[in-house]
């Protein structure tokens, strides 16, 4: 039933292209499982949002998914709260038991539901940076879409952002499961609901034991807490080892990158030191020989400042030609 919630109910020939690259190392029942299972589409939509999308598309992003866990925060106590009022009722004691399961299971699920929103919420607030959003959107993996066209598989995408490293699948589960939680929790609670009032309708009292009918609860409380428990922390935990996978690639990549930047602005520093002493030498020369007046000296001084911003631009336009190769490589 959840499998429903995440995944759209069509997709096309572009989503079975990227299951294949993204599943190449898996044989076609995984990809196929991974086809019918999971929302391809916005794994893909997410995979062009950290490559190619602006920072600001980025930022709206996250805002409109707190936005949305928020909505579903609100709706999960709301289902909670009539949940655990419908279990006060006195004639629900008399009825069979299976009506009081689901109420609970509904109470469950939405209990659930409001605590995974609450904490994507407390997750994407602390995001303030676009890089930040990335590497939560990430799994800390190369990106299967440059590993296939051949390119970089680094993970500094535009602008020194990350755009190396694919979609999480984690994260679009965690995004996901609050939804399905509530969505569960609300079905439980109308089918709970309506086997009590079709109960009530035939005067269908239970006629089993109190013992046997509170077991029988007890049971589809003990399933039902277990399995969501056991996913939503399985979950968490591999979405914590994705995290520190990515600051592992990121941070081991930003390292290399401030070295590189450390090297090519002491070398220009060299430059700059060696032309400035062979200009005030070739002044000092021409003042020991007494053939340089104070106005050529000043002129020749002018020339030399102005040789000095001319290497200085060109330096800077060599590297801005680097980086845009990079990037272009990158893509």
């Amino acid at each position: 039933m959840a499998a429903s919630f995440l995944r759209p109910s069509t997709f096309d020939t572009e989503d079975d292209d990227y299951v294949r690259s993204r599943f190449s190392n898996y044989g076609r029942p995984i990809q196929l499982a991974a086809l019918r299972l999971l929302d391809v589409r916005q794994l893909r939509t997410i995979n062009q949002l950290i490559q190619h999308g602006s920072d600001k598309r980025v930022m709206s992003y996250k805002e409109g998914q707190t936005s949305a866990v928020g909505m579903v925060a609100v709706a999960s106590a709301i289902v909670s709260q009539l949940s655990s009022t419908t279990l006060q009722i006195p004639a629900l004691s008399n009825m069979n038991w299976t009506a009081s399961a689901f109420i609970i299971a509904a109470l469950l699920f939405s209990i659930l539901a409001t605590m995974l929103a609450c904490l994507q919420r407390q997750i994407l607030g602390a995001l303030s940076e676009p890089k930040g959003v990335r590497m939560w959107l990430s799994d800390g993996s190369a990106n299967c879409l440059h590993s296939k066209n051949g390119g970089r598989s680094s993970s500094r995408g535009r602008s020194g952002e990350i755009g190396g490293l694919q979609t999480s699948i984690a994260s679009l589960l965690l995004l996901r499961l609050p939804n399905a939680f509530l969505l569960s929790g609300v079905m439980c609670f109308l089918t709970g609901f309506g086997l009590f009032l079709g109960f009530a309708w035939r005067q269908d009292l239970d006629n089993t034991p109190s013992r046997d009918s509170n077991r029988a609860v007890m049971i589809m409380y003990i399933v039902v807490g277990c399995f969501t428990f056991f996913a939503t922390g399985a979950l968490v935990k591999w979405k914590m080892s994705e995290v520190d996978q990515v600051e592992k690639v990121v941070g081991k990549d930003i390292e290399e990158g401030d070295e590189a930047e450390e090297a090519e602005s002491s070398c220009g520093q060299d430059e700059d030191n060696e032309s400035e002493g062979e200009g005030d030498a070739w002044l000092g020369k021409k003042k020991n020989n007494g053939t340089c007046s104070q106005k050529e000296a000043s002129h020749h001084v002018r020339i030399a400042e102005a040789l000095e911003d001319a290497a200085r631009a060109h330096r800077r336009l060599a590297k801005l030609m680097r980086n845009d190769n990079q990037e272009h490589e990158d893509g």
